[in-house]
């Protein structure tokens, strides 16, 4: 391997990630459980701004009577589940939009041949 002091190609070479990478921290406790308490973090502010938008645009009425109809759909799909799977029932078939998934299956069929979405086949210098 031949070093080079050429600030341009070491700037090109670091601009796709070749060189020079971070290092890669050991998973403790502390690191696992700060990345835990962010994630919780974001999911509750993300859901407490959810709830807000819903107040603001429903009133207090009903955002209450829709959060009771989705509990009670939650609860009404969970006992369902529980019981058809006590009796040894296949589970649900996931609902699916024909024509949207028609559409996308046009979509992808109509591809780049011969190359992955989104990269070409020629060099980038």
């Amino acid at each position: 391997m031949v070093a080079t002091n050429n600030p341009v190609l070491a700037g090109r070479i670091q601009g796709f990630g070749n060189s020079n990478p971070p290092p890669v921290q050991d998973e403790t406790a502390k690191t696992v459980a700060k990345r835990v308490v962010n994630n919780v973090g974001g999911m509750l502010g993300e859901e407490v701004m959810l709830t807000v938008q819903d107040f603001k645009e429903k009133g207090a009425v009903g955002a209450v009577k829709d959060a009771v109809a989705d509990a009670g759909d939650i609860l009404i799909d969970g006992v369902a589940g529980v019981f058809g799977w006590i009796r040894g029932d296949p589970p649900p078939e996931e609902e699916d939009d024909s024509e949207t998934a028609q559409a996308a299956a046009s979509v992808l069929s109509q591809g780049p041949s011969g190359a992955a979405y989104g990269v070409s086949q020629s060099s980038p210098t």
